[in-house]
């Protein structure tokens, strides 16, 4: 068996036991690992502070970038801490409403061209 440390454990779960279950792991495994989603059905096990947004700061960070100057776009729960921590935190329309909270503000959804509009809308203020 190999020694290699786990980068991210993945948990498919019927799409009816899917809140049960997230609740389930984030209680048990509270400060530990964090617990999030990029679909319904899929639970992911992370360690700490590994996310999308870390790696974005961590980017930006080398290119003397704020994280006010940043935009992120996202869809997903696993998007909602790049979405919160960014200086334009966007939810496409289609996503669920723990996202669309942590947005500072929600485009058309992604079928309807809404990161090609949000872009053009935030191109057009520049």
């Amino acid at each position: 068996m190999a020694k290699e440390a786990l980068y991210k454990i993945l948990i498919m779960t019927e799409i009816e036991k899917f809140a049960e279950a997230w609740k389930n792991f984030e209680g048990k495994f509270a400060g530990k690992l964090d617990v999030t989603s990029s679909k319904e059905g899929f639970l992911e096990l992370m360690e700490l502070g590994v996310n999308k947004w870390e790696a974005i700061k961590a980017v930006a960070e080398g290119f003397n970038v704020k994280p006010s100057e940043i935009m992120c776009i996202g869809d997903s729960n696993n998007d909602i801490p790049m979405i919160k921590n960014a200086g334009i935190g966007v939810a496409v329309s289609n996503t669920s409403d723990d996202v669309k909270k942590n947005a500072k503000t929600v485009t058309a959804s992604n079928n309807d061209d809404g990161v090609a509009l949000v872009i053009e809308s935030i191109l057009a203020k520049q």
